[in-house]
């Protein structure tokens, strides 16, 4: 489980008892968030607090959260009979300022403690998220047993004292048709940074997505070209940190050297 994020579980139980659970039915397609799109014009569906609002852009809905000095947030409770088998899905827009955190959040509950799966946002960008929510518990809960909990609640969030501005729309938490034989896995993209941020102890934390080989390799140089870090992470350890000095850094990953798969930069003040 993060170790980060205690505080805003916190925020977000208070209101859970006032929410009516929506109940997933085995083999069911459709969405079981309810209002997933906004496209009702307001947060029916949803809890929302602090600085959030429905806003029309472009043609369509969106839930837009403002940072503030408290919490802005919007949650939606659910009760699935089988949450194992759920994919997640949602639109997000991002525009970054300073302070705070921007992410969202599924909290999990096995009758005594909370568990979470959290997508963490440090960067202007517009992106579609979709993940399955038993291959993420497998990555951020590796040592609690996904049988015993039930899942609990969605949450978008912009936390304390944040210039930030997050649009979301299309949340989908759905269940693929049972005893569809799966589709075989295609790798068509090579390993690529996910995310990265600054963890409470001050390092670069990096996420990376479809990685499904080794030979890895990540490069970090500063700001006049001479290497400082470099790793080369087996396929199944995607996750992990760095801990460099303040300032700016480049960083390039590759399979091969010589043949760049990415490069941009990060820094801490």
């Amino acid at each position: 489980m993060k170790k980060h994020l205690f505080v805003p579980i916190l925020l977000v139980i208070f209101p859970l008892s006032i929410l009516i659970p929506i109940n997933y039915l085995a083999g069911d397609t459709e969405n079981i968030i309810l209002n997933g799109d906004f496209e009702s014009g307001d947060f029916t569906g949803w809890i929302p607090s602090g600085n959030t609002s429905v806003v029309l852009t472009a043609g369509s809905h969106k839930a837009k959260l403002e940072g503030s000095e408290s919490v802005s947030i919007i949650t939606q409770t659910l009760s699935p009979k089988n949450w194992m088998c759920l994919n997640l899905s949602y639109d997000i827009k991002t525009i970054v300022g300073t302070g705070g955190n921007i992410y969202v959040s599924l909290m999990f509950y096995d009758g005594s403690n909370f568990y979470s799966i959290e997508d963490y946002y440090n960067a202007t960008m517009e992106v579609n998220v979709s993940y399955n929510l038993l291959a993420r518990w497998k990555q951020d809960n590796p040592s609690i047993d996904p049988g015993s909990v039930d899942l609990l609640a969605i949450s978008g969030m912009i936390t304390p004292v944040s210039t930030s501005i997050v649009y979301f729309d299309n949340f989908r938490l759905y269940c693929p048709v049972p005893d569809k034989e799966p589709e075989p896995i295609v790798h068509t993209h090579d390993m690529t940074c996910w995310q990265v941020w600054i963890n409470e102890d001050n390092n670069f934390e990096f996420i990376f997505w479809w990685v499904y080989k080794n030979n890895n390799w990540v490069q970090i140089y500063d700001i006049e070209g001479n290497l400082v870090w470099e790793t080369d992470f087996p396929k199944d350890e995607p996750h992990f940190e760095v801990d460099l000095p303040d300032g700016m850094y480049k960083v390039q990953t590759f399979h091969e050297a010589g043949q760049i798969l990415q490069e941009f930069y990060i820094g801490k003040p």
